[in-house]
């Protein structure tokens, strides 16, 4: 029987969307504070530690990691309409 077990708790807001790495260790997902823009979190599927790796005053949204696992696209607002941006 496979047993299931709760990895983080996301709160009350939800994400628009949850991206997992290629070697399956990360999940990415977008998040709002309490107040404020959609930030990008990244979730250590094997420490739970979660750090906020992209941090702005624009809403950044719908993470998705790139084949090599080694950098991310997530859409943004930063410079008015929404366009793509990439980091590592």
């Amino acid at each position: 029987a496979r047993t299931m077990r709760q990895v983080y708790d996301l709160g009350v807001v939800d994400p628009f969307f949850v991206s997992l790495s290629p070697d399956g260790r990360r999940v990415l997902f977008d998040h709002a504070p309490a107040s404020g823009p959609r930030d990008i979190v990244m979730l250590d599927l094997v420490t739970a530690q979660r750090r906020v790796v992209v941090t702005h005053p624009a809403s950044d949204v719908m993470p998705v990691f790139m084949p090599d696992g080694r950098s991310f696209l997530f859409a943004s607002d930063r410079l008015g309409p929404l366009s793509l941006w990439r980091q590592r």
